[in-house]
């Protein structure tokens, strides 16, 4: 049978690592844990890249009750769409207010 389509689909908790992105994840939760500062990381790719399971790796290894991380995820599909890039910028950082109060 031959191939049609590929599903664009994140990888979910525990499943196959097709993309390979498990020595990138490991990387940066072991620097994020070393690192004593606050920070932001984003991640920009092609479409089908992995940015989105490897998002979820991340979020899933400090999805506990450890109050040392905080995460607030934001997809900026989600503010972009139908917006100005001066507005979707305004709703982002409202929700990150929103977030951290």
């Amino acid at each position: 049978m031959a191939t049609i389509g590929i599903v664009d689909e994140p990888v979910k908790r525990g499943g196959a690592d097709e993309l390979q992105i498990n020595l990138h994840s490991k990387s940066l939760i072991r620097f994020v844990k070393g690192t004593e500062t606050p920070i932001t990381i984003g991640i920009q790719g092609e479409w089908g890249s992995g940015k989105t399971s490897l998002i979820n790796s991340i979020y899933h290894a400090f999805d506990s009750d450890d109050e040392t991380v905080k995460q607030i995820w934001i997809n900026s599909w989600e503010y972009s769409l139908l917006s100005t890039p001066e507005e979707a910028l305004l709703k982002i950082v409202n929700r990150i207010i929103d977030e951290l109060l």
